[in-house]
């Protein structure tokens, strides 16, 4: 089993809105996410709240994904990171990792993520387009362990660079596996991506 965990817990200052909840058609950015993962066969999806997250869950128009809180998530996106994992079952055998801001991913980006974990079983899958690595980042279970003991400060960074070795490349035809929402002037790039 594979499951998803939607890191939606930061404050989203330079956006000035609440990142989760912006729409773009007629569904907000953890719609476009979620919706994607169902497509994608992933059944068991666990969204990280932190800053407003009472707002986020009573917003967001989701029901079939669970909510966990992060109250450390000013300590990085990390932190949420290691508050999902701490949710996964047993039985997982492996983590796709959304940014909640990233409402362009696609339900095929996804399979193709966890083709390659099939094929091989790296301990870490990653999107690549034109040398650049983006998300979601697919993680297997034999790193949780690693994960949860690393400090909530540290990057997603760190881990790829403890496995230089273990990781596997898909090689996207997409620049949307790069893009996120950060400011405004992302959005009309992201829009893109949609046919509303």
């Amino acid at each position: 089993m594979i499951p998803a965990i939607i890191l939606a817990a930061g404050e989203s200052r330079r956006m000035g809105t609440l990142k989760p909840l912006l729409r773009i058609g007629n569904k907000n950015f953890l719609q476009h996410i979620v919706g994607e993962l169902n497509n994608a066969g992933i059944s068991r999806i666990y969204i990280v709240v932190g800053h407003q997250a009472e707002r986020v869950i009573a917003q967001s128009g989701v029901s079939n994904a669970v909510f966990v809180l992060n109250d450390n998530y000013q300590s990085g996106q990390f932190s949420s990171l290691q508050t999902g994992i701490r949710q996964l079952d047993a039985k997982s055998e492996a983590v796709l990792v959304c940014l909640g801001d990233q409402p362009q991913i696609k339900a095929e980006w996804i399979r193709s993520l966890i083709a390659a974990f099939r094929s091989a079983e790296p301990l870490i899958v990653v999107p690549k387009y034109r040398g650049k690595r983006g998300h979601p980042v697919l993680y297997s279970e034999k790193l949780f362990s690693e994960i949860l003991t690393m400090a909530p400060t540290q990057t997603a960074h760190l881990l790829t660079a403890n496995h230089p070795d273990e990781i596997v490349e898909v090689e996207m035809d997409t620049r949307g596996v790069l893009l996120d929402a950060d400011e405004p002037t992302d959005l009309d790039e992201l829009r893109g991506y949609f046919s509303e």
